[in-house]
Parts: structure tokens; sequence; C-alpha cells
């Protein structure tokens, strides 16, 4: 991904059900040699429900959204495996 884009990446993000797979997140980490940030499961309901809360002008922008569900969710952390 990283010699298609020309950008480097720092960690991989996992949402929606298969965040909830342990085994996933730690083999993609292990592969990937990045840290996995995983959850939350909702993933597609909060990524709907976000647009509208940005578009009502409720949250301010993207940034703060991404912010109200790091607090609001549990995110685990998964290291790759040296």
């Amino acid at each position: 991904m990283e010699g298609l884009t020309d950008t480097s990446f720092t960690s991989v993000n996992i949402v929606g059900g298969g965040s909830a797979n342990a085994y996933l997140n730690q083999a993609t980490a292990n592969a990937c040699g990045l840290p996995v940030f995983a959850g939350p499961t909702e993933g597609t309901a909060l990524g709907n429900l976000i647009v509208q809360l940005i578009h009502a002008g409720e949250l301010a922008d993207l940034a703060s959204a991404r912010a109200t569900i790091a607090r609001s969710f549990d995110i685990k952390e998964v290291l790759p495996h040296e």
C-alpha cells in the first residue's frame, strides 16, 4: 500500500466485526510490522452517525469526531511480535 500511495503509514485501523477477532488483529500487526488499533465493532453505524452529527453542527469536524469515538469506545492496540 505504501508503494502504491507513496505514503508512510504508522498504524493500521481495523473497525467493524473483524476488529473483535484477536487472531486477525495480531496477524495483521505481525504481517505489516505496525501497531493495529482494533475497534469499534460498530464501525458502519458510527460512520453514518458521525456524518450526521458533523452536518448538524454537533461536532465541528472529522478530528473532533475521531476524538469523540476514541473517548467513547474501547479501542485495543495490538503490537506486532518481533
